[in-house]
């Protein structure tokens, strides 16, 4: 190899780029029929999964901003399923509630999406509720999202007449449901809003027993025995 004078040869080395993750789709199935009635996104990275330390540390996207491109990714995603029922259901983080420019972000992210506002339902943590929590899950429903409660790990949470109207779906563990008896009054209160109620951890055999709870969905049901 000739290196000319005055010059520095200094080899490139070859840019490799990780393959961009997609999320997963879980289907909602129906407890009594089995027909499918939404999607629940597994995404593949959480918000939390970006926290960096230090002086050197890039800068962290804004809740917001992340959620915004979450949306984005679930065009990608579904775009690839030849057929899909029902609208999907993409976990939130909690500060993102917290954040006033969290609804704009969003609207701005469906309307480059191609997606419709009503086919993603927001979902966030039943412990991110606050004093002023129906206010701004408000702004979510009035740029048209739908909106989710995911309480598995916080247990019941009280839908007063401000909040019921607002959720359109509320995920339990339906190893709770069934086996104490904290769950009715919310329940009662969502199913008679025609709230969704979805459970993971079911089996097929309690799908009636959930039905009658008021649990209408089930993720991913296990075979009895």
């Amino acid at each position: 190899m000739r290196i000319l004078p005055g010059r520095i040869f200094k080899p490139q080395s070859a840019r490799i780029e990780a393959p961009r993750q997609q999320q997963r789709i879980r289907a909602v199935l129906d407890t009594v029929s089995g027909n499918r009635l939404a999607g629940v996104i597994d995404c593949a990275r959480s918000f939390e999964d970006q926290a960096r330390f230090g002086v050197a540390a890039p800068p962290q996207e804004g809740a917001c901003l992340y959620l915004a491109s979450e949306i984005e990714r679930i065009m990608q995603t579904v775009s690839e399923e030849p057929a899909r029922d029902g609208f999907l259901v993409l976990p939130c983080p909690s500060v993102a509630l917290g954040d006033s420019n969290s609804p704009i972000a969003c609207d701005a992210a469906v309307r480059r999406s191609g997606l419709l506002h009503q086919e993603v339902c927001l979902e966030f943590p039943g412990s991110a509720l606050e004093a002023d929590s129906v206010a701004r899950l408000a702004r979510f429903k009035q740029a048209g999202f739908r909106l989710g409660l995911d309480v598995r790990k916080c247990g019941p949470v009280a839908l007063d007449s401000a909040l019921r109207v607002l959720i359109d779906t509320v995920r339990v563990d339906s190893r709770e449901v069934i086996n104490t008896s904290h769950f009715g009054a919310m329940l009662d209160a969502a199913s008679h809003n025609g709230a969704l109620v979805i459970a993971e951890h079911a089996h097929w055999r309690d799908g009636e027993l959930l039905s009658a709870l008021g649990v209408r969905g089930f993720i991913q049901p296990r075979a009895d025995g």
